[in-house]
């Protein structure tokens, strides 16, 4: 495994790792960006055990050759609307495994808004272009008969994640894409009963995703010829 800066294709160390935005609120002790970096800087090079005990799991487990790109930006296309994308907390890419795996990690922050919140909080010269790309999200993983009134109650995060991890799966041409949420539970640093929420709102996802299921994975209407695999870990981190 190597940890690259996307742009200088550099080695990333942990004092090296891209800060997110608004370091000042986000790169914290016990904060997700922090610990994830922690994560993957300890591991000497090799893919962490927890994440390939989940490929192994589902088939998708040939050998470590990935590439892991922190702050990863999947830019959208033109039908979703302008400007804008996804930002991974890490991108790793398999050629070995034709797989693009998406993670967002997790203390317990929160999954951005609901549909519906992040509709409402637009200013008003922007919410149809919102309401195009809400619109676009629903049909892209729900079914072309889906609109932005049928995903209200989900969270924007969730929905973004699944879309850019697709999208980096067709530009490469992998075959086998994952969403991998990532709970790093540092203790004295969490909130059990927002650990609690956040899974709550991710079970409200996947059982919309249920009627896309095939075997491990779910064939989405806008990608049908990728196997999508969709995890949610929770690790104790000292």
């Amino acid at each position: 495994m190597k940890i690259l800066n996307g742009k200088t294709k550099e080695i990333v160390t942990f004092d090296s790792w891209p800060r997110p935005r608004s370091p000042e609120k986000h790169w914290k002790d016990g904060r997700s960006a922090k610990e994830l970096a922690r994560f993957f800087t300890s591991n000497n090079e090799e893919i962490p055990g927890e994440i390939k005990s989940i490929l192994l799991k589902n088939g998708i487990f040939t050998g470590d050759d990935f590439e892991v790109y922190p702050e990863f930006l999947s830019r959208f296309e033109k039908g979703f609307g302008r400007g804008g994308g996804r930002q991974h907390d890490a991108l790793m890419i398999s050629k070995r495994n034709s797989l693009i795996v998406g993670i967002e990690a997790k203390a317990d922050e929160p999954f951005d808004y609901e549909v519906d919140k992040w509709l409402k909080k637009s200013d008003e010269g922007n919410n149809e272009n919102r309401i195009k790309r809400a619109d676009t999200f629903a049909s892209a993983i729900l079914g072309k008969d889906k609109s932005h009134e049928d995903i209200l109650a989900l969270h924007y995060q969730l929905l973004s994640a699944t879309v850019g991890t697709l999208l980096e799966a067709q530009r490469r041409s992998v075959r086998n894409a994952m969403f991998l949420v990532l709970v790093l539970k540092k203790e004295g640093c969490y909130s059990k009963e927002k650990t609690a929420e956040n899974y709550k709102a991710y079970k409200r996802y996947i059982d919309m995703l249920e009627i896309h299921k095939a075997d491990k994975f779910y064939k989405l209407p806008k990608s049908p010829d990728i196997n999508f695999y969709i995890e949610y870990k929770e690790i104790i981190w000292n």
